[in-house]
Protein backbone atom coordinates (compact mmCIF):
# COMPACT_ATOMS: atom_id res chain seq x y z
CA UNK A 1 0.00 0.00 0.00
CA UNK A 2 3.07 2.52 1.03
CA UNK A 3 4.84 1.43 -2.64
CA UNK A 4 1.86 2.34 -4.05
CA UNK A 5 1.52 6.09 -2.77
CA UNK A 6 5.00 6.31 -3.10
CA UNK A 7 4.63 5.50 -6.93
CA UNK A 8 1.60 8.02 -7.52
CA UNK A 9 3.09 10.82 -5.60
CA UNK A 10 6.69 9.86 -8.72
CA UNK A 11 4.32 9.93 -11.31
CA UNK A 12 2.35 13.12 -9.98
CA UNK A 13 5.46 14.94 -8.67
CA UNK A 14 6.68 16.39 -12.28
CA UNK A 15 3.00 17.93 -12.90
CA UNK A 16 2.61 19.38 -9.40
CA UNK A 17 6.02 20.76 -10.14
CA UNK A 18 5.23 22.23 -13.34
CA UNK A 19 1.69 23.70 -12.36
CA UNK A 20 4.13 25.57 -9.53
CA UNK A 21 6.72 27.07 -11.55
CA UNK A 22 4.19 28.09 -13.87
CA UNK A 23 2.43 29.99 -11.15
CA UNK A 24 5.49 31.76 -9.62
CA UNK A 25 6.83 32.67 -13.39
CA UNK A 26 3.31 34.32 -13.47
CA UNK A 27 3.77 36.56 -10.17
CA UNK A 28 7.22 37.21 -11.29
CA UNK A 29 6.08 37.93 -14.49
CA UNK A 30 3.36 40.35 -12.96
CA UNK A 31 5.90 42.15 -10.27
CA UNK A 32 7.94 42.94 -13.41
CA UNK A 33 5.24 44.48 -15.23
CA UNK A 34 4.00 46.52 -12.55
CA UNK A 35 7.36 47.88 -11.42
CA UNK A 36 7.75 48.65 -15.16
CA UNK A 37 4.67 50.83 -15.25
CA UNK A 38 6.00 52.78 -12.54
CA UNK A 39 9.33 53.88 -14.72
CA UNK A 40 9.00 57.27 -15.86
CA UNK A 41 9.88 57.50 -19.46
CA UNK A 42 12.96 60.73 -18.12
CA UNK A 43 14.05 57.70 -15.46
CA UNK A 44 14.61 55.21 -18.58
CA UNK A 45 16.10 57.65 -20.51
CA UNK A 46 18.42 58.78 -17.79
CA UNK A 47 19.18 55.15 -17.35
CA UNK A 48 20.20 54.63 -20.92
CA UNK A 49 22.51 58.09 -20.67
CA UNK A 50 24.37 56.15 -18.03
CA UNK A 51 24.85 53.10 -19.81
CA UNK A 52 26.04 54.60 -22.91
CA UNK A 53 28.42 57.09 -20.66
CA UNK A 54 29.61 53.62 -18.94
CA UNK A 55 30.29 51.63 -22.13
CA UNK A 56 32.35 54.77 -23.69
CA UNK A 57 34.91 54.12 -21.18
CA UNK A 58 35.22 50.50 -22.23
CA UNK A 59 38.17 49.78 -24.22
CA UNK A 60 37.23 47.92 -27.35
CA UNK A 61 40.93 46.13 -27.19
CA UNK A 62 40.05 44.06 -23.84
CA UNK A 63 37.11 42.26 -26.05
CA UNK A 64 38.98 40.16 -28.47
CA UNK A 65 36.98 38.09 -31.28
CA UNK A 66 37.67 34.74 -29.75
CA UNK A 67 37.04 33.39 -33.68
CA UNK A 68 39.17 35.85 -35.82
CA UNK A 69 42.00 34.83 -37.98
CA UNK A 70 44.83 35.25 -35.73
CA UNK A 71 43.63 33.25 -33.24
CA UNK A 72 42.54 30.41 -35.69
CA UNK A 73 46.10 30.59 -37.47
CA UNK A 74 47.64 30.29 -33.47
CA UNK A 75 45.36 26.99 -33.32
CA UNK A 76 43.61 28.97 -29.96
CA UNK A 77 39.99 29.07 -31.06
Amino acid sequence: KILTILGCLMICYPFVSQIYYQYVTMQETKQFDDEKGKLVDQDVENRIELAKAYNSTLSPEKIGDPFSSRKKEEGVA
